[in-house]
């Protein structure tokens, strides 16, 4: 009996603990997850998503709209999340995530040791018109899959390959613990570097390197 009823418990654990959540299925569609594991469309509008990655709402009436709250939504599929999405271009930009190293330097006092760690993230840049002004901080939002934002500690100039390509130097404080982290997102607000619409870049965490040093990277 005691069997059964500890079988019964460890079934029912993951509901307890899930809660209730938004989600879009693969086909787009809005969906109520319930912590006791029935679910419900929350309504008949569809999402698509831009060259951008920005989300849209596709209405039944035949309108549409950019998703402005999309960290609501689980919207990648789990086989996506194993891959990077780590460039975009357009006509007037070349963005591409170059690589992401998680720096850890571990220290000891008298009473424990201590761990300081950050995050470098270096994107290559193709322009037409560079101009370093236009790398306000501001503009640029690195989380990761969890929802954990990072501040920006300073951006700078890593290499200069031309006129027009550089690869620039984003200082993240801190860094993740790797239980449960897919992915880190990138994100471009409206304005970097004069372009006009929000562009987001992915980068799977199987593609970041890790590091132990023992002083952390300046620039």
């Amino acid at each position: 009996m005691k069997k059964w009823f500890y079988i019964k418990i460890a079934c029912l654990l993951p509901l307890f603990v899930f809660g209730e959540q938004t989600i879009l299925t693969d086909a787009g569609r809005e969906v109520l997850l319930r912590d006791d594991g029935s679910w419900e469309y929350l309504s008949d509008d569809r999402f698509g998503t831009l060259s951008d990655g920005s989300r849209v709402r596709l209405k039944p009436d035949g309108s549409w709209e950019i998703e402005q709250d999309e960290t609501r939504f689980i919207t990648i599929p789990a086989e996506a999340l194993k891959r990077s999405e780590d460039t975009v271009k357009t006509d007037k930009l070349y963005l591409e995530i170059f690589g992401i190293t998680i720096e850890s330097q571990r220290g000891k006092n008298r009473k424990n040791s201590t761990l300081r760690t950050q995050m470098l993230v270096d994107i290559k840049i193709e322009t037409s018109r560079f101009d370093l002004s236009g790398l306000n901080k501001g503009l640029i939002k690195v989380s990761d899959s969890r929802g954990r934002l990072y501040e920006t500690k300073q951006i700078t100039l890593q290499e200069n390959i031309s006129d027009t390509e550089k690869v620039v130097r984003i200082t993240l404080d801190g860094a993740p613990r790797w239980w449960g982290i897919k992915f880190f997102l990138v994100e471009f607000e409206k304005g970097f570097l004069g372009h006009d619409r929000k562009i987001r870049l992915k980068k799977s965490v199987a593609d970041v390197t890790r590091l132990e040093v023992d002083t952390l990277s300046t620039q």
